[in-house]
């Protein structure tokens, strides 16, 4: 009879829909989705130092730039998940996450532009995107 009790105290302060699945029965596709821009995430950094030789060579930097390009890119993304936070709270975790890919796609699309200054923004951005990531993910 104790269990019961403590059971019906879980349960009664959950707000209503708050079970484990959302209604509709949306669960995959909202997985899917997180899983797809956690993968972005991932590969914005992993796949820029896979190409590293490449990219290096054509902005004529020197082999050492990866190693301070990581430092940049985690440096940022230690700032900006502490300020990512109040963007959850403001927008919630979902608009979010929809804004993630964007980041992703724009720290590309800097890093490979051919400049050097952009490389470095593109490092930011990336930065920008991981920090928030981790946010979001703790939010939902």
């Amino acid at each position: 009879m104790g269990g019961d009790a403590a059971a019906d105290r879980l349960t009664s302060d959950a707000p209503r829909g708050a079970g484990p699945h959302p209604a509709g029965g949306t669960s995959l596709p909202v997985s899917m989705w997180l899983g797809g821009v956690l993968v972005a995430a991932s590969l914005s950094l992993v796949g820029v130092a896979a190409l590293a030789p490449r990219i290096l060579e054509t902005l004529a930097l020197p082999p050492t730039a990866i190693g301070l390009f990581s430092s940049v890119v985690w440096g940022t993304a230690i700032l900006a998940s502490s300020a990512g936070g109040a963007l959850v709270a403001r927008w919630g975790a979902w608009r979010v996450s929809r804004a993630c890919p964007l980041l992703c796609a724009a720290g590309l699309l800097a890093v490979t532009a051919g400049e050097p200054w952009l490389f470095w923004v593109g490092a930011v951005v990336i930065g920008e995107d991981l920090g928030t990531v981790e946010d979001w993910i703790r939010a939902d």
